[in-house]
């Protein structure tokens, strides 16, 4: 009776399920174990793309209705909401803006939305240590950077955004050696 109750509860002392099945290279020390960077990556990755995923959801139903609006109405409601916030040289450009949602802002929330559930498929993978999900987070990581300027103006790359992207795959990437 007591052998039986021990077969039992050492069924869930292992982890199962698909979260659980891992395939690490060996370290330097034999281990096959997550390595603890890919465990706080994975992490953070997994929180951030689960708020953007509900964010661009919610952005793309959104911009689906904000097609409906004719033009001047959207931008004229815009910049009601915001102008005051602007200065007057940036009311401009912050029209033009506008004017691009309305045009084609479903279409950018939907390159948003599929770069990052391609993202979270690929820290998945690296999650179970395969090293085909590296490629698809930097492909994805690599795609998100560039593809939503075929909509939006080369200005608007920024520099944080980009830097953070090119060091988080840079750090996944550190790890490739232990990846299958």
């Amino acid at each position: 009776m007591a052998r039986r109750r021990l077969s039992l509860l050492s069924q869930y002392k292992q982890p199962n399920g698909p979260m659980a099945e891992t395939q690490f290279l060996p370290d330097d020390a034999g281990e096959t174990k997550r390595p603890d960077l890919i465990n706080v990556l994975g992490i953070l990755t997994f929180i951030n793309s689960g708020i953007f995923i509900l964010v661009y959801g919610i952005g793309l139903l959104g911009m689906v209705g904000v097609s409906q609006m004719p033009v001047d109405e959207f931008v004229t409601l815009v910049m009601d909401a915001a102008g005051s916030y602007l200065p007057d040289e940036g009311k401009e450009q912050f029209d033009a803006i506008a004017r691009i949602l309305h045009a084609s802002g479903t279409t950018l929330m939907l390159i948003y939305l599929l770069r990052t559930v391609a993202r979270l498929i690929g820290a998945l993978g690296i999650w179970k240590g395969k090293r085909s999900g590296f490629f698809l987070y930097a492909g994805a990581q690599l795609a998100g950077l560039f593809l939503p300027h075929l909509i939006l103006p080369w200005s608007m790359l920024g520099v944080f955004g980009p830097l953070m992207t090119v060091a988080i795959t840079a750090l996944y990437g550190t790890q490739l050696k232990r990846l299958s």
